[in-house]
């Protein structure tokens, strides 16, 4: 437990170094380094950090198999992955489901997160990528963090020319005084043209 900790630590600080790098010096702005990758090695390499805290809240994690390569910058994907996986960390349903599927299309490389997680309001669909917000609910119990994580998410989905789609649930059920829904977080990574 002491040393996936540590782990977690240590990237929390590497990756707030990179970012401040990236933000504070715009004229060394970071060049990407894409390269090819076994995407599922490389999610599982961050995942790994957050296991025991997604065990202590009895968290299922359902990653599909997916053998294919994709080249991305291993940096930006990785910060990318500890931040959405720190929020649904934060904001899953206990004794639930965390699912990852792997997908293509024409143009990307699709990673889709589905989890039981604080519903997401219309309101906080539209500041998500505010600096410093956080969602209703996550204010509400007291959960929420600095309101940084999707905005530095937004900073390095765009310097990866990637996309980040959110699709809040529609169905919302209530445990306790916590309303929950089907959340959807669906990451596209460009193709390399050829």
């Amino acid at each position: 437990y002491t040393i996936f900790r540590l782990a977690k630590i240590n990237t929390a600080m590497s990756e707030a170094i990179f970012i401040y790098e990236h933000i504070t010096h715009k004229e060394s702005s970071y060049q990407l380094e894409k390269r090819k990758y076994d995407i599922h090695d490389v999610l599982m390499l961050v995942f790994h950090e957050f296991m025991p805290d997604f065990s202590n809240k009895q968290v299922t994690i359902d990653v599909m198999d997916y053998d294919a390569r994709v080249v991305f910058d291993f940096t930006v994907i990785r910060f990318i992955f500890y931040h959405l996986i720190a929020n649904a960390e934060k904001y899953i349903k206990p004794n639930s489901v965390l699912r990852v599927m792997f997908s293509e299309d024409a143009d990307s490389n699709i990673v889709t997160f589905l989890m039981t997680s604080y519903h997401i309001y219309s309101e906080d669909l539209e500041k998500i990528y505010n600096e410093g917000y956080s969602g209703k609910i996550a204010v509400e119990q007291k959960t929420a963090g600095q309101g940084l994580g999707m905005y530095l998410v937004n900073i390095m989905v765009k310097l990866h020319n990637a996309k980040l789609i959110i699709k809040p649930g529609d169905e919302v059920r209530k445990t306790g005084n916590i309303a929950y829904s089907e959340n959807e977080f669906i990451l596209h990574i460009p193709k390399q043209k050829t």
